[in-house]
């Protein structure tokens, strides 16, 4: 278990933090939110009115900011269900490693109570529940190495 986790990191995959790229579709003024997608599923982000319709970005989302759900909910302030099927759990002393797979490899640390009132396997299919809010805008650079983050202006 512990060696799965150092091979993660090895890979340069950061288990606390998920990068997701996505195109801008809409940004909806009275919804306060912008609108993109990413391998064909919608997502709802923070309003960022100066990113251009059809711009190409990254964002970022911790993967202690990402919730599971067996079933799609109604009536939650969580704009963002998106449906996926477990590919891996890696268990460590206190919590769990989910990998995702949503279009894109989702990373999520859940409780191991969690895990277990769940009954999580591998091949599940969840849902990964973010609020707008835990998403952060990523300015990529030619340089990867050197990506800034965009500060989102706080009303």
């Amino acid at each position: 278990m512990q060696s799965e986790i150092g091979l993660i990191q090895k890979l340069g995959i950061n288990p606390a933090e998920n990068t997701i790229p996505a195109v801008i579709n809409a940004h909806d003024y009275n919804a306060g939110c912008t609108l993109a997608k990413t391998y064909g599923i919608e997502l709802v982000l923070p309003l960022h009115p100066s990113l251009p319709i059809g711009s190409q970005i990254e964002v970022s989302i911790s993967s202690n900011d990402i919730a599971l759900s067996r079933y799609y909910l109604s009536g939650i302030s969580m704009q963002n269900q998106i449906k996926g099927r477990i590919c891996t759990l890696i268990f460590n002393k206190y919590s769990v490693l989910v990998q995702i797979d949503c279009g894109s490899i989702w990373l999520a640390n859940i409780t191991l109570k969690a895990c277990r009132d769940m009954v999580l396997q591998e091949g599940d299919t969840v849902y990964c529940l973010a609020k707008t809010h835990a998403f952060s805008y990523r300015l990529d650079t030619k340089n990867k190495s050197s990506r800034l983050l965009l500060e989102i202006e706080k009303r």
